[in-house]
């Protein structure tokens, strides 16, 4: 099962990873609430990561946030590691 679209373009480093861990927090912004739920119940419990909530500025965070100046159903993906 594909949980994120392929993207059309790729920046920066392509190698490696982000490791999300025990540590690991999610930040939901206004209008993201529905999938904030989903990446606990999914990606959470597949991991066997609670996820909890945490500060916009945590480091080791998901961060999720809307974008009006993206296309509908466009998404950026963004990882500091």
């Amino acid at each position: 099962m594909e949980l994120i679209p392929a993207p059309r373009a790729v920046e920066g480093r392509t190698e490696g990873g982000v490791p999300l861990d025990r540590d690991t927090t999610l930040w939901a912004g206004p209008g993201t609430e529905r999938t904030e739920r989903w990446l606990r119940a999914t990606l959470g419990a597949s991991l066997g990561l609670r996820l909890p909530p945490g500060p916009r500025d945590a480091g080791n965070a998901v961060r999720l946030l809307l974008d009006d100046a993206l296309e509908p159903e466009a998404y950026r993906l963004g990882a500091v590691a």
